[in-house]
């Protein structure tokens, strides 16, 4: 009878508008909330109604402690030997998603699918999944407003940082015996558009099944395009956070995520087409194909096999080594000089490496300066620019104390240089992944042509086109923003440093060398010349320092980020208000206490606490039964249970799985994301033990009252976490 009563209005919305409205029906479906379960009931009623027969994925005792379900829904094709093509939708949404951005259009999509293919059953299988638990509760760390969305997931208690649920409580009894592949359905809006992203951390998406999604979507007369930047920062592992098709990948599955952009809508007429193209008749490959290219703007592309791309590089460098044999003259020339001064690459690597440190270092200093750690964030350009703009000021300006050493003095050996820098950069990247060597590729043949054309105009000319690949690469990736590479490009002080050291040097070795070409036969206007190149640098070193110094340290249009966390401490019998900002709070007054700068504290008496613990025990034999209730007000987002003692000690039984420290003095129970209040925990321990249980529960909304102040101009956000100690005997 209840679930009739859920459904009633379900149905009735559902046959009042389109499927594609029903994304403002149920909100909010965090993870364990009421809403994904009134979610739950109504999506099994409706894909009932479709003639499937849908199966719930229990995840109590799956690989990650969750009270999440999911959904399975199969569609057998007419020939199923052909494959099954599993589309993946996450069932519930980030905790802080606004009613708009609630991630059911990716569930309208679902549906929309197993409609159609119920509907009409194509030659392969169709499966969907409704995946619960995708999401990463909210901590201290990451639910902060201005560092939200910035450090990607914090590693968890296993070193492997958040593990979604459902997909490894799925994966965990998966056996196909026949080809799949899996499409995740990542919509937290209707989308305008649909990007395209064959890659998850560090490991790419077979070639295949890019190019079936890209036909597909063709086919179905969908907007789309493929996601350069963002491939290429999972290829690399640079990416903000984890991939949704991670656990699949890391499985040895062929998974591809489609990424919704803006806001509009996909219609079922499209997704109808889409779904068909991708179960005809042309059977799933059972092989991964994961070294290859992808060449084209965001719209069209085309995709190059690791085969014919060694081709184009057999060619490329094919033609590249017919040269000496054309210009022998000059070919000696450029090989003796290189020969004669390759020692002094390294040192040149070194050289510009120390420059960079030093900019990095300066850029420490411009957040100190400015009492701000976080303003790279806001300006990553302006950084870039600056820590550019005095490396290559200082590698200019250390030639002069170079030209007492016994470095070359002639212009060829520092085009050898670039192109020797570069070929030995290819052959190193390839040993990786192949497919990461495209820029370089460009950039190499334009410091080819560079290093032959004789005319200074020409040369200057491929510097330029030369500068093309790393600067679009570069513009990929801080306009995205992607700001863990960002931060690793800017902040890193040696492994950032040394790659960008082995990228930026060519470009300086050919800026020395169109220096040597326009040497004039007066000294005074050669000198007058190095002078001009070293103050374009100086120049554009102070411009982007004083933009750097005066720069908003807040987005446009946004308040001063103000956080608020409640250290609730029961055992104490107070809380400590903690106010936080990465920006400089001006002066205000509170309670008679002024908060001002990056931090402030305020400590109050607290007499009611949001969480109430009791405990019973019971002793039998040698061991004893400890029922350990715990009652408040939630949702609480994480629930930490440690028991410690100082000395080691066994546990006997458990209500819930429990992870032993390796000294055998704490062990450390296993509890799902915003679990239920009440809450309870058995255990059983020897009857001898003397110990303590620390409670920890982080509250992503305040559960003190707030003190009175004005907020106008302020962002504010305010959690609570609650610390709790009880003794056990």
């Amino acid at each position: 009878m209840k679930s009739k009563q859920l459904l009633l209005p379900f149905l009735f919305f559902l046959i009042s508008f389109p499927v594609q409205s029903y994304h403002m029906s149920i909100f909010p479906r965090y993870e364990n909330s009421e809403g994904e379960k009134r979610a739950v009931a109504s999506l099994l009623e409706v894909l009932r109604s479709y003639g499937t027969d849908p199966k719930l994925l229990m995840q109590e005792e799956g690989p990650v402690v969750s009270q999440s379900v999911s959904i399975s829904v199969h569609i057998q094709g007419n020939e199923p030997r052909l494959g099954t093509v599993i589309f993946l939708v996450p069932l519930n949404h980030p905790y802080r998603a606004t009613q708009e951005q609630d991630y059911s259009a990716g569930i309208e999509a679902g549906l929309a699918i197993v409609k159609e293919a119920a509907s009409k059953p194509g030659a392969k299988s169709v499966e969907v999944l409704f995946l619960g638990g995708e999401f990463p509760p909210p901590d201290l760390l990451s639910d902060q407003l201005f560092l939200r969305s910035a450090e990607g997931i914090e590693p968890g208690p296993d070193g492997k940082g958040f593990l979604p649920a459902g997909s490894l409580t799925f994966l965990e009894t998966f056996y196909p015996e026949v080809p799949v592949m899996f499409v995740y359905l990542s919509f937290p809006t209707p989308p305008a558009t649909l990007a395209v992203i064959p890659a998850g951390s560090g490991k790419p998406s077979p070639s295949w099944l890019y190019a079936k999604i890209k036909k597909a979507l063709d086919d179905s007369a969908s907007s789309w395009y493929f996601a350069e930047a963002q491939t290429r920062l999972n290829r690399l592992d640079l990416q903000d956070g984890p991939s949704p098709i991670d656990p699949y990948l890391q499985a040895g599955y062929p998974a591809i995520e489609i990424r919704g952009k803006g806001t509009g809508r996909w219609e079922e007429g499209k997704i109808a087409l889409f779904l068909r193209s991708l179960i005809g008749k042309e059977p799933i490959p059972s092989y991964q194909d994961n070294h290859y290219l992808i060449l084209g703007n965001r719209h069209k592309s085309l995709i190059i096999s690791e085969r014919n791309y060694l081709l184009f590089l057999l060619v490329v460098f094919a033609g590249i080594l017919t040269y000496p044999f054309i210009a022998v003259g000059r070919f000696k020339k450029y090989l003796k000089t290189l020969l004669r001064h390759v020692w002094s690459i390294p040192l040149l690597v070194a050289a510009l490496f120390v420059f960079l440190l030093f900019s990095t270092l300066l850029l420490g200093v411009a957040g100190i300066v400015r009492d701000n750690d976080q303003l790279w964030r806001v300006h990553p350009s302006a950084f870039l620019w600056f820590k550019i703009s005095i490396a290559s000021l200082l590698f200019f300006l250390n030639q002069r104390l170079f030209g007492r050493l016994p470095f070359s003095r002639r212009g060829s050996f520092y085009s050898a240089s670039a192109l020797f820098f570069l070929l030995a950069d290819i052959i190193i990247i390839s040993f990786f992944d192949i497919g990461l060597t495209s820029f370089i590729i460009s950039t190499f043949v334009c410091v080819f042509f560079f290093t032959i054309v004789r005319h200074r105009m020409l040369k200057l000319c491929f510097l330029l086109l030369s500068l093309f690949p790393m600067i679009w690469g570069l513009y990929g990736i801080f306009t995205l923003p992607a700001y863990r590479a960002v931060r690793f490009l800017l902040l890193s002080p040696l492994l950032g440093n040394l790659i960008m050291a082995v990228h930026l040097l060519p470009y300086l070795l050919m800026t020395i060398r169109i220096r040597y070409l326009f040497h004039h036969p007066s000294p005074k206007i050669t000198k007058a010349i190095t002078i001009g190149l070293e103050l374009v640098a100086m120049s554009s070193a102070v411009a982007s320092g004083i933009y750097i110094l005066k720069a908003s340290p807040l987005p446009n249009n946004s308040k001063l980020p103000l956080n608020i966390e409640q250290d609730i401490l029961p055992n104490e019998e107070r809380a400590d208000f903690i106010f936080t900002s990465p920006i400089p709070i001006p002066a205000f007054q509170i309670d008679g206490h002024t908060i001002e700068g990056t931090e402030g504290v305020i400590t109050q008496s607290v007499e009611t606490f949001p969480l109430a613990v009791e405990i019973e025990s019971e002793p039998f034999l040698s061991r004893k039964s400890y029922s350990i209730d715990m009652k408040g007000e939630g949702p609480a987002a994480t629930l930490t249970a440690v028991i410690r003692s100082k000395e080691p000690f066994t546990v006997l039984d458990a209500s819930r799985q429990w992870s032993m420290a390796a000294d055998r003095k704490s062990v450390r129970f296993l509890i799902e994301n915003f679990p239920s209040l009440p809450f309870t925990l058995d255990v059983t321990l020897p009857r001898n033990f003397a110990g303590t249980l620390e409670l920890e529960l982080y509250y992503p909304e305040p559960r003190l009252p707030l003190p009175d102040f004005d907020r106008n101009g302020f962002d504010v956000h305010a959690s609570s976490i609650l610390r709790q100690s009880v003794p056990l005997k």
